[in-house]
C-alpha cells in the first residue's frame, strides 16, 4: 500500500522533471516553405504538381533559453545534436537531410540562443504514397527530441464526374467534369478515348 509520502515523492519528481524540461526546452520550427514559387502557409499543405520530382526550399529556426549567469553560456544541456528534415511516408520516416549542431553553432542574445538554417530538399514521387497524404517535418535530436509541426504533402488526385455513364449510338455527347481534389498546381492535359 502506498503512503501519502510516496504520492508526494512521485508528484515532486514529476514537477521537477517538468521544471527541468522547460528550463532547457527547445523550440524548432520549419518556416518559409516554398514549392513551385508558392509560399506554403505555416504548417499547411504542399500540393504537388505532376512532375516526377519536387524541389522545396525552407528555413529552420531552433531556439532555447540562454542564461547569461551560466558560465558555459550555450554549452549547457541540449547544445549539441542533429537537425534532420524527415519525410513520413509509406509507413516509415526517412531522413532527407541533416546537419550537426555544435556548441559554437548558437547565436546568443539577452535571453535566447538560436540557430537559423536555410535549406532545400528534393522529393521524388517514388518516395511518396499514392493515395495517402505524407508529411515533412524537422527533428532536433539532443538530450531530448523536439519536432516541428508537420507540412502535409498532397500528390495530384483527380476524379471524373460522372465516373460512369452510358452513351448511346448517335448521341450528341455527354459532359464530364474533372475535379482537382488536391488543388494541384500547373496545367493539366487530358486525353479522351
Amino acid at each position: 500500500m502506498k503512503t501519502k509520502q510516496t504520492y508526494h515523492k512521485i508528484l515532486l519528481t514529476f514537477i521537477l522533471f517538468i521544471f527541468i524540461h522547460n528550463l532547457f526546452a527547445q523550440e524548432i520550427d520549419l518556416t518559409d516553405v516554398v514549392y513551385n514559387t508558392n509560399q506554403i502557409p505555416h504548417c499547411g499543405s504542399i500540393n504537388l504538381n505532376l512532375n516526377d520530382s519536387h524541389y522545396i526550399t525552407f528555413k529552420i529556426h531552433l531556439e532555447k533559453p540562454y542564461y547569461q549567469d551560466n558560465p558555459n553560456g550555450a554549452n549547457d544541456i541540449n547544445s549539441t545534436g542533429t537537425i534532420s528534415i524527415k519525410l513520413s511516408a509509406r509507413g516509415t520516416q526517412t531522413e532527407l537531410a541533416s546537419t550537426s549542431v555544435f556548441t559554437n553553432s548558437w547565436t546568443n542574445t539577452n535571453d535566447t540562443s538560436y540557430i537559423d538554417i536555410t535549406g532545400h530538399i528534393t522529393i521524388s514521387n517514388s518516395e511518396l504514397d499514392i493515395d495517402v497524404n505524407d508529411n515533412i517535418f524537422v527533428l532536433y535530436q539532443s538530450d531530448f527530441n523536439y519536432n516541428s509541426c508537420n507540412y502535409t504533402i498532397k500528390r495530384p488526385k483527380f476524379s471524373l464526374n460522372p465516373n460512369n455513364t452510358a452513351i448511346s449510338c448517335g448521341s450528341t455527347g455527354n459532359s464530364f467534369t474533372v475535379i482537382n481534389e488536391n488543388s494541384s498546381p500547373g496545367t493539366i492535359q487530358y486525353h479522351w478515348n
